[in-house]
This record gives C-alpha cells, sequence and structure tokens, in this order.
C-alpha cells in the first residue's frame, strides 16, 4: 500500500514541480488577464472531461483488482463511454459559452481552436482514468514517468506558443500534452502492465458483476460531481466575480496548494486497491495511512507557510502579494484533508456509497456557500478561507462519530485461516 502510495505521490510531486516551473514561465510570458482566462478554460475543460468519465478512475481502482481476465474489457468499456460523453459535452459548452462566460470567447475564435476544444475534453477524460488503470493493476510506479513526461512537454510547447498564440498559447500547449501521453501510456498498460498484474496476482472467485459495478458507480458518479464542481468551477466563480486576473492570481495559489491535497488523495487510491479483496486489513491500514501522512503533510506544510513570501516570488511581485494569504490557508486545509480524503477512501473500498456523497455533499455546500459570502469583501483570500473552513468541520465531524466511515475491527483473513487450521477447523469453500 505504502509502495504504490508513495509512487503516485511521487508522480503528483514532480507533477507540480514542473507545473510550477511551467505557471512561473506563463506568468512571466503572458500577462495575468491571458493567464487566468487560459486557466479558467483548462479548469472548464477537466470540469467537462471529469464529469464525461462520470468518476469512474475510482471504479477502475476499486473493480480492477478482482477482475481477472476482465480487466481489459473493462477499461476499454470505461474508455468508449467516457469519450463518447466528452464529446458531447465540450460540442454543448461551445455553445453556451456567450451565455456562460464571455471572458471565454476566445475558445470560439476558429473552427480549429472549437474542434481542438472538443478533443481536448475527450483526451483530457482518457488521461485521468488511464493513471487509475494503472493504479487498479498495481502498475502505479509508472505514473510518474507518465506524468513527468506529460509536464515536460507542456513545458517545451508552453514558450513557443506564446508568440504564435499569445491568447491561447498556454490552452493549446497544456492539451497537446495531454493527446500525446495517450498512445504511448496506453500501449504500456494494455501491453505489459495488465498481462504482468493477472500473473503476480490472478483473481481469486468471481470478478465483480455488473450489478455490483453498476451500484457503485451511480452513487460514486454523483460524489464525483459535488469534487469536480468544488474545484473546477471555482474559477468561474472568481473570474465573474473579481475579473480574469484575479482568475490568474487564484489559479496559482490552487496549483499548489492542491498538489498538497493530491498527497492524501493518491495514497487514499492505493488503499483501496490493496484493501479491495481484504476488508478485514482495512482498519489497520487506514489509521496507517493516517500516520503516514501526518509525517509526510505536517513538516511540509509548516515549511510552505514559512517560505511562502519567497515561493510565491519567482511568479513575479504581484503574485506574491496577492496570493501570499490564500495560498497559506489552502495549505492549512490539506490537513483536515488527511481525514476527509481517507474517509472517502475507506467508504468507497467498503462500497458504502452513500457514505461518500455525504461527504462530498457537504464540503461542496460548505465551500460554495463561504465562498459566495466570502468572495465580495475578502477576494480571493475567501475562497482560501472557505476550504479551510470546509475541510475542518468536515473532518471534525467525521472524527467525533467514527462509526460513520471507519469499519469494526476485524480479525485478518490470513490470522483467521491459521486459527482454524490449529484447531482442526475445516476453512470454508
Amino acid at each position: 500500500m505504502l509502495r504504490n502510495g508513495h509512487a503516485l505521490i511521487f508522480s503528483a510531486a514532480v507533477t507540480q514541480i514542473i507545473g510550477v516551473l511551467y505557471w512561473v514561465f506563463a506568468a512571466r510570458n503572458y500577462p495575468a488577464a491571458v493567464v487566468g482566462r487560459n486557466s479558467v478554460a483548462l479548469s472548464i475543460t477537466l470540469f467537462l472531461a471529469g464529469v464525461a468519465e462520470l468518476n469512474l478512475m475510482s471504479t477502475l481502482v476499486r473493480f480492477l483488482p478482482t477482475s481477472g481476465t476482465r480487466s481489459a474489457r473493462l477499461i476499454l468499456t470505461v474508455y468508449g463511454a467516457s469519450a463518447s460523453i466528452a464529446a458531447v459535452a465540450g460540442l454543448g459548452f461551445l455553445f453556451l459559452i456567450p451565455r456562460v462566460e464571455p471572458q471565454l470567447a476566445f475558445l470560439r475564435t476558429s473552427p480549429v481552436i472549437m474542434m481542438w476544444f472538443v478533443v481536448s475534453v475527450v483526451t483530457g477524460a482518457i488521461f485521468v482514468l488511464q493513471d487509475s488503470a494503472l493504479t487498479g493493476v498495481r502498475a502505479a510506479p509508472f505514473v510518474p514517468l507518465e506524468n513527468a513526461s506529460f509536464s515536460l512537454v507542456k513545458l517545451a510547447l508552453m514558450l513557443p506558443l506564446a508568440r504564435l498564440l499569445p491568447a491561447a498559447g498556454i490552452y493549446v500547449s497544456w492539451t497537446v500534452a495531454v493527446a500525446m501521453s495517450l498512445i504511448p501510456t496506453n500501449a504500456y498498460l494494455f501491453v505489459r502492465a495488465i498481462p504482468r498484474h493477472l500473473r503476480n496476482h490472478p483473481a481469486g472467485g468471481d470478478p465483480p458483476r455488473l450489478r455490483d459495478i453498476r451500484s457503485y458507480v451511480v452513487p460514486d458518479s454523483l460524489a464525483g460531481l459535488f469534487i469536480l464542481a468544488s474545484t473546477y468551477l471555482l474559477p468561474l466563480l472568481v473570474i465573474d466575480r473579481l475579473g480574469p486576473a484575479a482568475a490568474g492570481h487564484y489559479s496559482v495559489a490552487w496549483m499548489i496548494g492542491y498538489a498538497l491535497y493530491s498527497v492524501s488523495l493518491n495514497m487514499g487510491s492505493s488503499l483501496v486497491v490493496e484493501t479491495a479483496a481484504d476488508q478485514s486489513v482495512l482498519r489497520d491500514r487506514c489509521f496507517r495511512s493516517i500516520a503516514h501522512l501526518a509525517k509526510l503533510l505536517v513538516p511540509a506544510v509548516a515549511l510552505l507557510i514559512v517560505v511562502a513570501p519567497y515561493a510565491l516570488m519567482v511568479f513575479g511581485r504581484g503574485y506574491a502579494v496577492a496570493d501570499l494569504t490564500v495560498f497559506r490557508l489552502l495549505a492549512l486545509s490539506s490537513l483536515p484533508a488527511i481525514i476527509t480524503n481517507t474517509a472517502v477512501s475507506v467508504t468507497r473500498s467498503q462500497r458504502r456509497m452513500r457514505m461518500v456523497v455525504g461527504i462530498q455533499i457537504l464540503i461542496f455546500a460548505l465551500v460554495w456557500g463561504l465562498s459566495i459570502l466570502l468572495i465580495g469583501s475578502m477576494g480571493i483570500t475567501g475562497i482560501g478561507a472557505a476550504w479551510l473552513i470546509a475541510e475542518t468541520v468536515t473532518a471534525a465531524a467525521l472524527v467525533v462519530w467514527p462509526r460513520l466511515w471507519l469499519p469494526p475491527r476485524r480479525e485478518p483473513r490470513h490470522a483467521a485461516a491459521s486459527r482454524d487450521h490449529d484447531r482442526g477447523t475445516p476453512e470454508p469453500a
């Protein structure tokens, strides 16, 4: 669990480090308003891609470890369904831009840009799903290589596009890099990772039934929509209330703050994979995961809070002034998120999907409600405060009522089998 979790965390760290360089160059080569419009366009693309993939990434993480020879078919089915929905969602949003957000009109400036936007939504959906597929077949160590390559390609493309596409260079460089990563990653997934997984971890018992997957997907997709609305739609609120320059400042603070969130999210994915077939170890591994995450994040958050003024200076003096407080608040909010993200992973492993949805609805309601309330008086700092309050309140509720999400104590399967053998009790067939 820790090995695969560390691989995913390392992948996120590499992606974020190169991502920081990417946005440093963007901030110094594009006006803040252009950075804001492009970052909002990327947020919308990722939101539509997330809607299209129906949060099936967690379905792959949960069911691939026990799917056996049906693993490839499950992945291709998920890819096909998500790609179809993504194409429709991308086309639909293009026609809604004049009514939803005129600041994104640059996405309609030519048929080529419009077509590329739709393609980007489709490839964005597959991009998210392929990482989950690799995690589900225990090939998470490949994810850092994939994401590092993606990050370097988008950085290499962004600078020359600053002159060729001064209004959309950031968006095009990012989305082209996503599309370029799909072929080598999926070649590795289907040719190497899946066969190796089947050899090393043959599925015990029957593979998951369609009814089991459907009962998991429907509520988990609903929970995923609330996650997406809490993250990728907030930039729309910023650009609408405060303008594109403020959206650019928020995107920089969120990019670094979300890197801390991704630590507990990635460890949670590994927790789900390693407990999907044996729920008896879930409680113990849950506590080990929380303790390990605290050891990683508490010193990291403390360091970032101290060095924040100097770290933000690399983006420019304007970013260092405008983003300082919101960045510190987002960093602090990643600590209670250890509890909330782990609780979501634990309840996903148990298939207690009502609890998954309940946690995400509570966070969504608090983040959006407080953001709308505070953005007028505090600007983007109000959104940072909203995240800190939302995560803290939700984590406190989960700590006060652990029975809502923690599994009861169980004896590990191997220990029970050993005890039955010592007693002469035959193991069940």
